[in-house]
């Protein structure tokens, strides 16, 4: 039972990794341009 559990979770990690991987592409754009932009400040 306790590996059922651990497979229904791959699966499930997997389907949101799936599903954010377009929003997580965007946040990490949008935190890497704001680290560019305050490096040039500085």
């Amino acid at each position: 039972m306790k590996k059922e559990k651990n497979f229904n979770f791959y699966f499930l990690a997997v389907d949101l990794m799936l599903t954010k991987s377009r929003s997580a592409r965007i946040l990490y754009e949008y935190i890497s341009g704001r680290r560019k932009h305050n490096e040039r400040e500085q």
